[in-house]
């Protein structure tokens, strides 16, 4: 056999032998690109529990389709199984409130990606709204009061409260006395509208949903007054596991900035009352954190 031959036959071997085992290795690689999201039960509004696990397998796949092979996603009801999950190298990305992302990063490493946006902003705008007619005109004449408050699984349910009781504790009150009772409310209209026929003293309710109730209702505007507000605080927060590569960090954030690009995306965006994702500045969490710490001091002063 001439070496020319024999070449030939060497070389479509060699091929033939390639062409057989490049698929698993190509199967292989596609099974390393995968993604775990997990979705913490807070991020989400009044929504059945079967209906979140269908919006959050929806939604992963929506994120992952165009840049990760497969997707694994997981809704957490515990604080503490995102924690464990994060340490065990089990969850790549997560959406969480303000507070359990202050909480979680205390004991983890997590890198916040994007916000949440609700409306034309990031920022959440909260009021405590009273009537004009009622002759009160700052927390301290709300003692003995009765106050209603979003329920505490609504979205932005626990800095609600959070806000409510640093007020009561600058007046060196504790929020469970402080007021005769403390409502919750399931909706907006359950909130605003006892405080306008003078059946509560007092509410909290988002700039945004107190604009739109006014523009419905203007005599809401008319009748109503803020005596105590807060703004520039963030809503949901997206994050990634700190030590995730660079690439699957870019992957993901990419996948979630496009999900408002396309009907299916602003469909499932809607479903979590958002409008888009926001990429990440430190700023934006600067107004939540003050208010958490404030917190933290005024009920560390109190013990």
């Amino acid at each position: 056999m001439s070496g020319t031959a024999l070449f030939r036959k060497c070389f479509f071997c060699t091929s033939g032998l390639l062409i057989l085992l490049w698929p698993p290795f190509v199967i292989a690689e596609e099974a390393i690109d995968k993604i775990r999201l997990g979705f913490s039960s807070n991020a989400f509004v009044n929504i059945p529990k079967n209906d979140m696990k269908i919006a959050v397998q929806v939604l992963s796949k929506k994120v992952a389709s165009k840049t990760f092979s497969s997707v694994d996603s997981r809704i957490y009801d515990s604080i503490s199984d995102i924690e464990n999950d994060l340490k065990a190298k089990k969850l790549d990305g997560l959406a969480i409130t303000p507070d359990e992302f202050i909480h979680l990063r205390q004991r983890v490493p997590v890198e916040p990606a994007m916000l949440t946006v609700a409306g034309s902003s990031y920022e959440i705008e909260l009021l405590l709204l009273v009537r004009k007619d009622s002759g009160i005109n700052g927390v301290a004449e709300l003692k003995g009061r009765v106050i209603t408050l979003p329920m505490r699984n609504a979205q932005y349910g626990a800095i609600y409260r959070i806000w409510v009781e640093t007020l009561v504790m600058k007046e060196n009150g504790a929020i469970d006395t402080f007021f005769s009772s403390i409502n919750e409310a399931d909706s907006v209209s359950k909130a605003i509208m006892p405080v306008f026929f003078k059946k509560v003293a007092a509410c909290v309710i988002t700039r945004q949903a107190y604009e739109v109730s006014s523009e419905l209702n203007p005599q809401l505007s008319r009748e109503l007054k803020v005596i105590r507000q807060i703004g520039g605080l963030a809503g949901g927060i997206i994050a990634f596991r700190k030590d995730l590569s660079d690439a699957s960090k870019q992957k993901m954030r990419q996948g979630l900035l496009d999900l408002d690009k396309d009907q299916e995306g602003r469909q499932l965006l809607m479903l979590f009352r958002l409008n888009s994702l926001a990429p990440f500045q430190p700023e934006y969490m600067k107004n939540t954190e003050m208010l958490y710490a404030e917190h933290s001091r005024l009920v560390a002063r109190r013990r």
